[in-house]
C-alpha cells in the first residue's frame, strides 16, 4: 500500500479506497466498481481481457512447493498426477494446471484452507507465493519446501479498469512512474537485477518527469491545474491479489 500511496501523491490524486474480497475483485472491476487495483495482481491473459495492466511491474515473485508430511517427492515432474491444493482464481491454479495437466487440483476460498488440506494430507502439495513460505511454515512446520528452484517467477502490477479510468491513468504517466520509484529504491531495484537479470529501463530525473506527468495528467482532466482536490477521485480497490 506504500507504493499506491507514494503514486497517488505523487500525481496528486486523492484515492477513495474500496474493500473487495478476492474472489469478487476482477469482477468488480469489470463491472466499474472500482478505477484500479490498491495491491498488484499476477499479469495473466485471461485477466488482461479485463481491464488493462500497468506497462511496468512493480514486483517479481517466485512460485514454489510446499510438500504434505512424509511426502517422498523430491522433483518438480512427479508433481504430475499428483493432488495440489490451490487458492482459488490465482495465478497459481491457473499456471499449475497447464504445468501439471495430469494432477487433480483442489481450489480453496483462502490459502489457509489450501495449507490445510496439505496439512491434514488429503492433499499431496500445495502452490504458492515465496512471500507466503515464511508464515505457513510458521504454522505447519511439519510441511516441506520442495527443493530445488521455484516453478516459475509471476510479474505484478496494477490492473486497471477499462476504458476511461485506465486511459486517463495511463495518460497520466502511470507505467513510467512505476519505473521510476523501482529506479529510485536500491533493494527493490537490486531484487529486480536478481529475478530478471536486467536494470529497469532508464528515466528523466526527478524534476523532469513529475513536470511530464503532471502536465500529462492535467490535460486528461485527472490532475488539477491548481492545489485542492482532483476533479475524480480515483477509486482504488484494497486486497491482497495472487
Amino acid at each position: 500500500m506504500e507504493l499506491t500511496e507514494a503514486m497517488m501523491a505523487d500525481l496528486g490524486v486523492t484515492p477513495e479506497y474500496v474493500e473487495i474480497p478476492f474472489g469478487q475483485l476482477f469482477a468488480g472491476l469489470v463491472a466499474g466498481k472500482f478505477d484500479m487495483m490498491g495491491i498488484s495482481a499476477t499479469i495473466l491473459p485471461s485477466r488482461a481481457l479485463k481491464g488493462l495492466f500497468a506497462s511496468f511491474p512493480v514486483f517479481y515473485e517466485s512460485i514454489v512447493v510446499l510438500l504434505r508430511p512424509g511426502s517422498t517427492i523430491t522433483n518438480q515432474s512427479q508433481l504430475d498426477g499428483k493432488k495440489i491444493a490451490v487458492l482459488q482464481g490465482s495465478s497459481q491454479e491457473f499456471s499449475s494446471k497447464l504445468l501439471f495437466p495430469k494432477a487433480t487440483f483442489s481450489p480453496f476460498a483462502g490459502l489457509a484452507d489450501a495449507v490445510n488440506e496439505v496439512a491434514a494430507g488429503r492433499a499431496d502439495a500445495t502452490v504458492l507465493s515465496e512471500f507466503d513460505v515464511e508464515p505457513t511454515l510458521a504454522a505447519h512446520p511439519n510441511l516441506k519446501l520442495l527443493a530445488g528452484p521455484p516453478l516459475w517467477v509471476d510479474a505484478n502490477t496494477y490492473l486497471i479498469h477499462l476504458p476511461d479510468a485506465a486511459r486517463r491513468l495511463q495518460a497520466a504517466g502511470l507505467g513510467q512512474q512505476l519505473a521510476a520509484l523501482q529506479r529510485d529504491a536500491s533493494a527493490p531495484d537490486r531484487q529486480l537485477e536478481e529475478v530478471a537479470g536486467s536494470r529497469p529501463p532508464e528515466v528523466p530525473p526527478d524534476d523532469v518527469r513529475r513536470r511530464s506527468w503532471r502536465r500529462a495528467g492535467r490535460s486528461q482532466g485527472l490532475i488539477p491545474t491548481r492545489r485542492g482536490p482532483a476533479k475524480s477521485p480515483a477509486r482504488v480497490s484494497f486486497t491482497r491479489a495472487r
